[in-house]
């Protein structure tokens, strides 16, 4: 509400510091580990697949071959077997968090309306989470001997945006800390 008038610098007030600090104590803080650790794993599970699996001899996909490709639906389950367990785990995982991501940015564009699109964070997210999706579903979809130029592309993409977007969480994170220590005098 202070924001919304602009007077943020009531937030300032030893009243409003104690209710904010007292709010962050009892929840605030394990809830940003939480969605922090979470993840973590996601980026873990990116990670690993991308830096453990080499790309093979990928090559361009040419239509054929995609009509190949999606015609395969018979073979499907062949293909996923064909791909290891502990990368079969990976790949899902990521696929997960980048659905369930996606569904979040989606719940967060209805509640924040045409704000949403003010914040630069949010394109970084979409950017992330799709560029990972595409990576993963290919990936599950072409089984692990068929690779292609674009699936790396867009796993370099993904890599690049969840380590960078890491950073970003990680620096919200100290200057929120700061800023509690700061307010109660701590330093």
């Amino acid at each position: 509400m202070m924001v919304r008038c602009n007077r943020v610098d009531l937030l300032y007030h030893p009243v409003c510091q104690a209710y904010l600090n007292m709010k962050w104590n009892a929840y605030g803080f394990y809830l940003h580990f939480c969605v922090l650790g979470l993840y973590v794993v996601f980026v873990a599970a990116l990670t690993f697949y991308v830096t453990l699996n080499e790309p093979m001899d990928h090559s361009h996909l040419s239509n054929e071959r995609w009509d190949n490709i999606t015609n395969a639906t018979d073979d499907h389950w062949s293909i996923v077997e064909s791909i290891p367990t502990l990368d079969l785990v990976l790949l899902i995982t990521v696929t997960i968090f980048s659905a369930l991501s996606i569904i979040k940015e989606i719940f967060q564009i209805g509640q924040q309306g045409a704000d949403y699109f003010l914040d630069l964070i949010n394109y970084l997210e979409w950017s992330l989470y799709i560029s990972a999706g595409i990576f993963t579903t290919t990936t599950l979809l072409c089984g692990n001997g068929n690779s292609y130029h674009f699936q790396w592309a867009f796993g370099a993409i993904s890599v690049f945006l969840a380590w960078f977007y890491l950073l970003l969480h990680l620096q919200r994170f100290n200057i929120s800390v700061c800023r509690r220590r700061h307010s109660i005098g701590e330093e």
